[in-house]
């Protein structure tokens, strides 16, 4: 990998490992205030219902965000947060869902703007669709699996106050290095001349959006949206187990997401990944001692993103230009993101005393599962009828 190329998935490490020590607290800290789940699901949907907005009254300028004004925005979120923290304002329940949303809003304005960087690099021929799949994923599980282990034990050593004030202003100091790796805007992905802008400009007619793998994407990130938002549950309301067993959690799940962005495993039919994923979700949400979930999450990570890879290399594969690949990382961002909130909106509702309860976590949990995989089985049968690519990674 050339040097400009391992400074970028480095920065994409680091970021994602800072906002995803945040998100642990934040996801813990607003069930444990609230003592209700409801929350928790308004203030993730809200995180990205709150930048699509922004992003169709700018007409996809705001995905779009430059660095340097996305390092401000972080810089002002975790700031904000901090000071909130500091005078004792975060144990209000509405101040401390106003941080959720902050810390939510421009963690999805960070993802967006790493995939439509690395979407660019695809197309400026850096390196091949599947290599960049493969990459992204590894720093960003390296990056999730370090920062849920912190963000675990720095809840279990520390108040909720002091460490909200820690990680925010961590968050804030290491928000420059987004500067660091970016392709110029100036990089030239197309040979200048006549043909060349012609050629584009045919491209551009003729280009359609691939809505077919931005479902079967949006089917994983719903999947992991349950993740995100019944594992406290189950740990918290149903297990009583503690902040650092969640954290671990989310960490050993990151830890099989790196594998399966590692590990070369030949072209696996489909239902073989379906049919695992229902039953590790059972093993994670179901299993009687903390060791046994742990090994569940581990293969939940695992068999999510083995699928999760596959898809992303096929979307950066639909891009052919510059233009292409912003419309494309910004749009498939905003698909997975939607339903990884969207989902957990609805799955916290359910919990909620006043419907099923917190015992019926478990179960939801399992019937996500399910319902992604039919729902991938069921794309994957449609892309094939009208072009014979696979859903797994060579």
């Amino acid at each position: 990998m050339s040097s400009r190329n391992l400074l970028f998935y480095g920065v994409v490490a680091l970021s994602t490992a800072c906002d995803q020590a945040v998100l642990t607290g934040v996801i813990w800290m607003s069930l444990k205030l609230s003592g209700s789940s409801v929350p928790l699901g308004v203030v993730l949907c809200l995180s990205v219902a709150v930048p699509f907005a922004l992003d169709l009254v700018s007409r996809g300028r705001a995905a779009n965000i430059g660095a340097a004004w996305l390092v401000a925005l972080r810089v002002a979120a975790f700031v904000i947060a901090a000071l909130f923290a500091w005078f004792g304002l975060a144990a209000a329940l509405g101040v401390f869902l106003l941080i959720a949303l902050m810390v939510g809003t421009v963690d999805f304005l960070t993802a967006s703007s790493l995939e439509i960087e690395n979407t660019r690099r695809v197309v400026a021929g850096w390196l091949p669709a599947d290599d960049a799949a493969r990459y992204m994923q590894t720093a960003i599980q390296v990056g999730g699996f370090t920062g849920s282990l912190a963000g675990g034990a720095l809840l279990g050593l520390l108040d909720d106050s002091v460490f909200l004030i820690a990680v925010a202003l961590t968050g804030a100091a290491l928000s420059p290095v987004l500067l660091a790796g970016r392709m110029k805007r100036s990089v030239a992905i197309e040979t200048p001349g006549p043909a060349p802008t012609q050629a584009r400009k045919t491209s551009d007619d003729t280009f359609e959006m691939p809505y077919g793998w931005m479902a079967c994407l949006g089917l994983i990130a719903l999947h992991i949206g349950a993740f995100n938002s019944m594992m406290p549950v189950v740990y918290q309301q149903v297990n009583h187990w503690s902040p650092t067993s969640f954290g671990i959690a989310s960490g050993v799940a990151g830890i099989g997401a790196f594998l399966a962005a590692l590990m070369p495993l030949g072209k696996h039919r489909l239902v073989m990944f379906a049919t695992c994923l229902i039953v590790v979700d059972a093993l994670m949400v179901l299993a009687p001692h903390v060791l046994l979930s742990l090994v569940g999450a581990f293969l939940v990570g695992f068999v999510t993103n083995h699928l999760r890879i596959a898809v992303r290399s096929q979307l950066m594969r639909c891009a052919n230009n510059d233009a292409q690949a912003a419309l494309v990382g910004s749009r498939s961002t905003f698909c997975a993101y939607s339903m990884q909130a969207t989902g957990p909106l609805l799955l916290t509702f359910a919990t909620s005393a006043s419907v099923f309860g917190p015992g019926s976590g478990p179960g939801l949990m399992i019937g996500t599962g399910l319902v992604t995989a039919i729902g991938l089985l069921g794309l994957a049968q449609l892309r094939r009828a009208s072009q014979p690519v696979p859903l797994a990674r060579s």
